[in-house]
């Protein structure tokens, strides 16, 4: 599970035409096989736990976790 803190609210996106939540997306990866494992939408608010299940691949390679704003 990871912990991840922020401090929630809208955000400045000029662009955008309505007020913006600030989302975040986890992605998991297989780096041997170029491999998606899993991904999840996480809508933050001042403290949040996430939890993200997946199936390894049954062979061993480095996976990476990586968090991406959506703004």
């Amino acid at each position: 599970m990871a912990n991840l803190q922020s401090e929630a609210g809208p955000v400045h996106a000029p662009r955008f035409p309505n007020p913006k939540e600030e989302v975040w997306w986890l992605v998991i990866g297989d780096n041997s096989t170029d491999q998606l494992l899993a991904i999840k939408r996480v809508a933050l608010q001042r403290r949040s736990r996430v939890k993200i299940e997946f199936t390894a691949p049954a062979e061993a390679g480095e996976k990476e976790l990586h968090d991406l704003s959506d703004v």
